[in-house]
């Protein structure tokens, strides 16, 4: 049955995310075997890492949210899964996970994370997804995408993750 409802589900984020100019991987076979982990990962894999919140700002608050409407949707699609339905009774939760570039201190760029990230969840809230099934982190400077691009302003950024509470 997780088999049926995540291939299912893939199909219909594929629409949505091709819809904004993503690509979506290949989905994982899923079986009654499958970890919960592992669906978590192909979930984030599938639906939520080609999306991210930018353009990027230098300071506490994330300056332009054009494609809040365009992530509601992704955000609606796997919130109403029944394979995430699922995961959420056991633990886990879609996360908007803030990023912070390397300037500032380790702290600071943690402080910085939670705040784009809390940012992101309450617009989402207001476009009308039901965020009680949602929670904000940050990941501070620790996830660079490019290390020569450490500095770089798009080190500023929201991503989003399937995960245990």
């Amino acid at each position: 049955m997780k088999k049926i409802f995540l291939m299912a589900s893939i199909v219909l984020m594929s629409v949505v995310l091709a819809s904004c100019g993503a690509s979506v991987p290949t989905p994982l076979e899923v079986t009654a075997e499958t970890p919960d982990a592992e669906i978590a990962k192909a979930l984030t894999d599938s639906y939520l890492s080609a999306i991210v919140i930018g353009p990027y700002t230098f300071g506490d608050k994330i300056a332009d949210l054009k494609k809040v409407k365009v992530t509601s949707m992704a955000i609606n699609a796997i919130l109403e899964d029944p394979t995430f339905l699922e995961l959420n009774k056991k633990g886990y939760k879609v996360y908007a996970v803030g990023h912070a570039c390397k300037y500032g201190s380790k702290g600071a760029n943690m402080q910085m994370g939670r705040q784009r990230a809390r940012q992101v969840v309450n617009e989402l809230r207001a476009v009308g997804v039901n965020t009680s099934l949602m929670g904000a982190k940050s990941a501070g400077d620790k996830e660079m995408t490019d290390a020569e691009a450490a500095g770089n302003p798009q080190q500023r950024r929201v991503t989003f993750e399937v995960a245990k509470k």
